[in-house]
């Protein structure tokens, strides 16, 4: 989804799994946005959030309050809300993230949960993070040089790294640079590149990867021999309703 306030620009991603909205709101007396989020007022957050549910809010809390929005921080150009963690590109391209941790969804090397936004360093410190997809405990992001990076859970190949080995740090996926869109399901991943191609991987047992088989992928599987695709959608989870959609690539009409 695209906003438009004030004359800026923003592009939102958000995830059905927290249960959380993400709210930008005009600063008083400025020209300046914040971005704020509303807490879960359901059981959106997994049992073992032991921050409590407030650590998504960023706003150095561990309480719940799903009644008011609470500015993090500003001003923000990317925010993307994984299943129980969140994360910022500001225009700088730095990146902070906050909430749960417990498979090194975070980034920042450890698996501690962080109740305010921690700046995630880029491998590459000549180049700004981008974009940014939170997924089911992990992480996808794109840097200025168009390389893809990944971190967190990775039971089922989700990081895209040739393993299965859950990672606290962004570690670099594959050698390519021509990285342009990423969407970040529970489990599995969607990616397009700038020649338009269509690119898969993670949990597959319900065909969520559109490979023509049920077979999980720990490195990026292009689908198809299209050059067209333009936009990606991610959602459901390894427990299926059926007719639910659980990816949706769109082509170049």
């Amino acid at each position: 989804m695209h906003c438009k306030i004030l004359n800026q620009r923003f592009r939102i991603v958000g995830s059905l799994f927290a249960m959380l909205a993400l709210l930008f709101t005009a600063c008083s007396g400025s020209g300046d946005l914040e971005i704020s989020r509303l807490g879960s007022s359901g059981n959106g957050v997994p049992n073992n959030d032991t921050l409590g549910h407030g650590a998504l809010l960023g706003n150095s809390t561990a309480n719940n309050d799903n009644t008011s929005a609470k500015p993090v921080v500003t001003p923000k150009v990317f925010a993307s809300a994984g299943y129980a963690h969140s994360a910022v590109i500001n225009e700088n391209g730095e990146l902070y993230t906050w909430g749960n941790n417990h498979k090194g969804e975070l980034g920042d090397g450890t698996n501690v949960g962080k109740n305010s936004p921690t700046k995630i360093d880029n491998p590459t410190s000549n180049t700004n993070w981008v974009s940014i997809a939170g997924g089911g405990d992990y992480s996808l992001a794109i840097n200025t040089d168009g390389e893809l990076y990944a971190w967190g859970r990775n039971n089922y190949g989700q990081l895209g790294d040739g393993t299965y080995i859950d990672k606290t740090s962004p570690t670099k996926i594959v050698a390519a640079t021509n990285w342009n869109i990423i969407a970040a399901g529970h489990y599995h991943s969607i990616a397009i590149n700038e020649d338009g191609e269509l690119y898969t991987w993670g949990y597959n047992g319900h065909g969520h990867l559109g490979d023509g088989t049920y077979t999980n992928r720990n490195i990026p599987t292009k689908i198809g021999t299209a050059t067209n695709w333009v936009s990606v959608v991610t959602g459901g989870t390894d427990k299926n309703i059926p007719g639910k959609i659980e990816g949706i690539a769109l082509p170049n009409p």
